[in-house]
């Protein structure tokens, strides 16, 4: 259940953002590559120059992107297999009167949750300067 719940938000994040932005820069980046070229070639040179080196600082924040999408994916389907055990043994949680025992655990996986989400954010948003 957890698994396929965290596979339907990645599959319409990516179907709703990632290609229409790849198509979207693709196009912009071109179209800014003839302009500079008509205006000012020696600019257009410089940037040649710089572009490779930007390339470096943007694949090191991929890969840690990379890395905390596969954490927050696994600490979704913690937090999915937690509410799925506390749904099935409600009545176990509710005679041994363990409610805010179980709340805790779940206070406990959805802010670490938070943070590597927030730490996500972080990233997505010193990739977008660069780019």
């Amino acid at each position: 259940m957890s698994r396929t719940t965290n596979d339907i938000n990645l599959l319409s994040d990516i179907s709703s953002s990632v290609v229409s932005e790849f198509f979207q820069h693709f196009f912009t980046m071109l179209a800014l590559f003839v302009v500079i070229f008509y205006q000012e070639w020696r600019l257009a040179t410089l940037y040649c120059i710089i572009l490779p080196i930007l390339a470096v600082p943007l694949y090191l924040i991929g890969k840690k992107l990379r890395a905390i999408s596969y954490e927050s994916q696994s600490r979704i389907a913690k937090l999915n297999t937690l509410l799925q055990d506390s749904f099935y043994g409600l009545k176990v949680i509710k005679s041994f009167v363990i409610e805010s025992f179980a709340g805790e655990q779940f206070d406990v996986e959805n802010k670490k949750l938070l943070k590597v989400n927030q730490r996500g954010i972080v990233m997505e948003e010193l990739f977008t300067p660069i780019m």
